[in-house]
């Protein structure tokens, strides 16, 4: 590629001008494909000589010219006029050494223009194709460039990015880590001292119940052979009709049973039939109810409507009287006109002030002459008008102006009042509106419940499935389900904590573990409050927006920020744990959070906190995993003490 050398276009060979100084090689070849480049642009003529203009003075270089072109003419061959040929044939004719050298030099200058064509024709395309591929190849070069220096910025920006977001979680991931671990390791050190007490216990109180167990197993031995053996002889004395009388009296049993049974479902059957049409009737009583309810609000807010235009109406009345009167600028007037006169008054005293003044201090030559009384008759003309002013400024302008300013006063007292009026009537439409929008929105949410629920019965009525036994019978009593351990929200006992506590391991094992589902599911609910709280209230203020702007308010209401059942889940404190437990959970303290309305005073530093990340309940879980390894070791023990009071049972047998 050719370097930043400057491509000048001049004829130089052609015109005679002297050329330009070369500087560099680059130069000089620019040069050169530019007087080609020219040259080949040149149009095609048939003189195409070396005429070279050399100078413009009369003389020789004039006769060299004519010269020239003498010869330029005879090398066209054109033919001739008529009468020049006539002129030419008196002439003496050419030698023929002439019309051969003009021949020659015919043919030399058409080989010469063709060389010369040939030669334009290929520099031009020799210079095209050079200047095309330098183009080109700087317009790769600096794609390229431009691609690597992006990507450069671009991998450092996202190196800085990465570094500080993985400093950050390092940092964050080591203090939890460290936290976790002090208080793991204080309750594995508090959990092994519990372990090893209950353990102690566990192990006297099961001696104790063995040697217990012994003594009660002999007792009822002995009490079972005697029943068994007064049982027997009882049999063979009361004999056969004994037999019958008792299968007669236990038929007569059997038959009040199914008597009495039968007519406890016929009063059954006639209860819930009474219940439910009193159901019916009271949903038909409720539902009347709220549609006059509804109506009469509907009523009331379209009284309030009413009521809101009048009064704006009425405002923009008084509003418009106000104006046409023009009084706040009348009163203006008379302000600056009552302030002026004052002025006046006093610019007036001052003057008799200085009057009396000068006549204190008066001279007796002056008081002969007589300038004391007309000092006087001044004084006094000057007291006249001060007198008049004064009038004028407190029964004249300054009555006017009272008066003006008491009627100004009162079409503002009107207005405020109207105004006033207005706000209430709205702030009336408006809590009237939120009441009513609240009351059925309960309605529909009640109604979605009972239509989810009723679908929900209908779907379980064709999902009934009915069991069958291997003889073809219908299994009434089935067996136990299997217990799902799979934790579920649906499956939490909310009264976990209130439940009474019971001294077997088993139920202690059951309620440490609705304990931990219900402080997983209320922390859980506490973060989804956290995190859709902001969501909610701005559908539930938005939602309100809308409407009070469709109804014409001027000043929206905000409905409550929270959903209600999120807000009375969320708001249900936790229960205490069992009181035999020593390692109590704290109580999580799970409410509903409000969301403050920004207050212009706080700075921007002072963001809302993030959503809380839900507490793990380390303490139940921990002491849920004591309980199930005390659990096992009394299974185990139970099984060794079975085995032994079997072995014992086994010398003994009943007579049975």
């Amino acid at each position: 590629m050719v370097g930043k050398a400057k491509v000048t276009f001049h004829l130089p060979f052609i015109y005679g001008a002297k050329a330009k100084s070369t500087i560099a090689k680059e130069e000089q070849a620019n040069r050169l494909d530019s007087f080609w480049f020219c040259e080949a642009q040149r149009p095609q003529t048939d003189i195409d000589g070396d005429v070279r203009v050399e100078s413009a003075k009369p003389g020789k270089d004039n006769t060299y010219i004519i010269e020239n072109r003498r010869l330029q003419s005879l090398l066209r061959r054109k033919k001739q006029h008529g009468h020049v040929k006539l002129c030419r044939a008196k002439r003496a004719p050419r030698p023929r050494i002439v019309d051969d050298l003009i021949s020659l030099e015919h043919r030399y200058q058409k080989s010469a223009q063709c060389v010369q064509r040939a030669w334009r024709r290929y520099s031009a395309r020799s210079f095209l194709q050079r200047y095309f591929a330098a183009v080109k190849a700087a317009i790769t070069i600096q794609r390229h460039i431009r691609g690597v220096l992006c990507r450069k910025l671009v991998r450092l920006w996202n190196l800085s990015r990465l570094r500080f977001v993985a400093k950050i979680q390092a940092v964050y991931r080591g203090h939890l880590t460290r936290r976790v671990f002090q208080t793991q390791l204080a309750w594995e050190t508090y959990n092994v001292n519990v372990i090893q007490k209950w353990t102690r216990g566990h192990c006297g109180r099961r001696r104790a119940r063995a040697a217990r167990n012994d003594l009660a197993a002999e007792r009822i031995q002995c009490l079972w052979r005697g029943y068994h053996s007064r049982k027997l002889s009882d049999r063979k004395w009361l004999g056969v009709k004994a037999t019958t009388i008792q299968s007669h009296m236990r038929r007569f049993l059997s038959q009040k049973r199914t008597q009495d049974q039968s007519q406890r479902y016929h009063a059954a059957a006639i209860a819930m039939q009474r219940l439910f049409r009193g159901t019916l009737a009271r949903a038909r009583v409720e539902s009347m109810m709220r549609d006059r309810e509804t109506h009469n609000r509907k009523v009331v807010m379209d009284v309030l409507d009413a009521e809101i235009a009048w009064q704006t109406t009425h405002l923009d009345k008084l509003q418009r009287r106000l104006d046409k009167s023009s009084l706040e600028t009348k009163v203006v007037e008379l302000e600056g006109e009552l302030h002026r006169l004052h002025i006046k008054v006093n610019d007036m005293e001052s003057i008799y002030i200085d009057m009396s003044d000068q006549k204190a201090r008066m001279s007796p030559r002056a008081i002969t002459d007589g300038w004391l009384s007309e000092m006087e008759d001044k004084m006094a003309k000057q007291r006249r008008r001060i007198t008049n002013a004064k009038l004028d400024a407190v029964f004249g302008l300054g009555y006017t102006f009272k008066l003006d300013l008491a009627t100004l006063n009162t079409h503002r007292e009107r207005l405020a009042r109207a105004t006033f009026r207005k706000n209430q009537l709205v702030k009336w439409r408006t809590e009237e509106y939120i009441d009513y929008w609240t009351r059925e929105m309960h309605h529909q949410a009640q109604v979605r419940e009972e239509e989810f629920r009723r679908r929900v019965a209908d779907q379980r009525r064709k999902w009934t499935v009915k069991v069958f036994t291997k003889s073809g019978k219908v299994q009434v009593h089935r067996p136990a389900p299997r217990v799902d351990t799979t934790f579920c929200m649906g499956n939490t006992n909310l009264l976990a904590g209130s439940a009474p506590t019971s001294d077997s391991t088993t139920h202690a094992i059951a309620n440490l573990t609705d304990q931990v589902k219900l402080v997983t599911v209320q922390s859980q609910l506490a973060q989804a409050t956290d995190m859709f709280a902001p969501l909610l209230h701005r559908f539930s203020s938005t939602h309100a927006a809308v409407h009070q702007m469709v109804q014409g308010c001027t000043s929206p209401a905000r409905l409550p920020p929270q959903d209600s059942m999120l807000t009375t889940m969320a708001s249900s404190p936790p229960r205490s744990p069992a009181k035999g437990d020593s390692t109590a959970a704290p109580r999580a303290a799970v409410a509903p959070t409000k969301p403050h309305a920004k207050s212009p005073t706080r700075g921007p530093s002072e963001d809302k906190p993030g959503p809380r990340s839900a507490a793990v309940p380390w303490q139940l879980l921990d002491q849920l995993e004591a309980e199930k390894t005390k659990f096992k070791t009394e299974l185990i023990a139970r099984k060794a003490g079975f085995t032994q009071h079997k072995r014992c049972s086994k010398k003994s047998p009943p007579t049975s």
